[in-house]
């Protein structure tokens, strides 16, 4: 089965409220968005973080050497 033919499988199983919200989910901006984050994300530069602990640790950092 193709990818064209399996989405539409999908989407003949959805209701038109679940195909409104997909639409609006998917919008050209919200595309735009995500096209932009994956740029963002994509600078060789930008710093990386493994997850959340770490950003409050180098944000908490920053206010105790101010403090």
């Amino acid at each position: 089965m193709s990818s064209r033919e399996i989405a539409a499988s999908i989407l003949d199983s959805l209701s038109d409220d679940q195909i409104q919200a997909f639409i609006t989910l998917f919008s050209s901006e919200s595309v735009r968005a995500m096209m932009e984050a994956e740029r963002i994300a994509a600078e060789p530069d930008r710093k990386r973080y493994s997850d959340f602990g770490e950003i409050e640790k180098e944000i908490f950092a920053d206010e105790e050497v101010s403090a």
